[in-house]
């Protein structure tokens, strides 16, 4: 840059001039990249494969699952804010603090994430999950009946998240847009990007994969139907450290008042969901982290409501969220199609959330192998065929249990303690076990 300088001063006022009218080019051009999308970017205008709306997990693993045959766009204004190189270069350490977010990955969801080489660096692996009730034996699932050394790992969202940036960032055929979408107009798969302007930046796509949530702005501008149900409960989630390592087990406790669960970390750090009622969740969010009074009023709480075999708990952090399942009338809408949380979503009691979306790319790797299949119709036909019942299913199963245990009536208390027990019958207990795994038997009929 120096050098620069130094030969505009030796070649005169004149050239002077000519540099300084390129350096302001130059800046509105940088700026103009900037806002349209990273300097990788195809700008505005550029007609793309594949438009992926969403930076999630889902949406940035399905870009880099179909960098290898398509020209991507992925947009979204949050994950990409300052640009994706300077996210893609973030370092994580071994000691770095815990993320408040975690995600269960079962065995399926896993062995996807190394077949596109995305290697987490941090996280637990469990064998059993321990589910009970007061006045209940334990159900548990163990890895061993179904021959396999673990039912899932326990990683941050953070450390799934970076591998996933760091491969956008260095592939060629992705264009990252740090944009938020304000128009999409589905005849033409014509997405408007907010750049500040009145009229945005536009950009169009062969096949629009809407990975943008459960308050999808794509499922949202089209008319799809969406059965969505609130929760009366809040989901507490807590960032603690235990007296006793709990490495290789994760459980759910069901009482009156609301479930609880335990998700181990690395070393003797773990996360807890507590499911309890609004004016309950917000008197704990009220406590702040970093005052000390408020942090022993927190840990008073919850030493008083989780059982004794964690030993001491001492919380660190803790927010709460609010409790919605919902799933669309129709994974597709002429050449738009719904993954992960944009088509469904399910209560976190199940921990299967992310793993249904992976799922969804999976079948998807599987149907999108040319240019051509990402505008079949009987492509996207067999996606909803295959997708659909299971996600269903799921939602299903998770509701049921969700208000089978948090109903306090004497009659369903006795049908809770019998649906236990049956579940634990060998034969069941087997399939639900492979469920949770993701080697499901339904996908073979379907």
């Amino acid at each position: 840059m120096n050098q620069a300088m130094n030969q505009g001063k030796d070649n005169g006022k004149d050239n002077g001039k000519d540099k300084n009218m390129n350096n302001v080019k130059d800046n509105v051009k940088d700026k103009a990249i900037n806002q349209v999308g990273d300097a990788a970017s195809g700008g505005a205008g550029s007609h793309y494969d594949l438009a992926i709306v969403g930076g999630g997990m889902i949406g940035m693993a399905a870009a880099v699952c179909f960098a290898d045959r398509y020209k991507i766009a992925i947009i979204d204004k949050s994950q990409f804010k300052g640009g994706v190189a300077d996210v893609a270069n973030k370092k994580l350490t071994e000691n770095a603090e815990f993320d408040m977010r975690v995600t269960a990955l079962n065995n399926s969801s896993l062995d996807f994430l190394h077949s596109l080489n995305i290697d987490i660096t941090r996280y637990c692996p469990f064998r059993k999950v321990e589910t009970w009730e007061e006045g209940v034996s334990p159900l548990v699932f163990d890895s061993s009946s179904v021959s396999q050394p673990h039912l899932g790992w326990i990683a941050e969202n953070e450390r799934i998240n970076q591998p996933l940036l760091e491969k956008i960032h260095a592939s060629k055929q992705i264009s990252v847009y740090s944009n938020q979408v304000k128009g999409f107009a589905a005849d033409k798969n014509l997405i408007t990007l907010d750049d500040g302007s009145e009229h945005g930046s536009k950009i169009s796509a062969d096949l629009v994969l809407a990975a943008d949530g459960r308050e999808s702005f794509i499922r949202n501008s089209l008319p799809i139907g969406n059965h969505s149900v609130k929760h009366p409960q809040m989901a507490v989630v807590v960032q603690v450290t235990t007296e006793y390592p709990q490495k290789d087990v994760t459980w759910q406790r069901f009482t009156p008042e609301g479930a609880q669960a335990f998700l181990p970390l690395a070393g003797n750090n773990a996360s807890l969901v507590w499911y309890t009622s609004p004016d309950y969740a917000a008197y704990l969010t009220s406590l702040k982290n970093d005052n000390k009074k408020d942090q022993e009023t927190f840990n008073r709480h919850l030493r008083q409501t989780y059982p004794p075999q964690l030993g001491e708990v001492t919380a660190k952090r803790w927010v709460s969220f609010p409790l919605q399942s919902h799933h669309i009338s129709s994974y597709f809408h002429n050449n738009v199609v719904f993954v992960g949380d944009a088509a469904h979503s399910i209560h976190p009691l199940a921990g299967q959330g992310a793993n249904l979306g992976f799922k969804d790319l999976q079948v998807l790797n599987n149907l999108f192998l040319d240019k051509q299949s990402l505008t079949s119709v009987n492509n996207y036909e067999t996606y909803q065929a295959k997708r659909m019942p299971l996600n269903a299913a799921a939602l299903a199963f998770t509701e049921g249990v969700f208000r089978g245990f948090g109903n306090a009536i004497p009659e369903m208390q006795l049908l809770r303690q019998a649906a236990l027990k049956v579940a634990g019958l060998p034969l069941l207990n087997d399939l639900l076990i492979r469920e949770a795994t993701g080697a499901s038997l339904l996908e073979e009929f379907l």
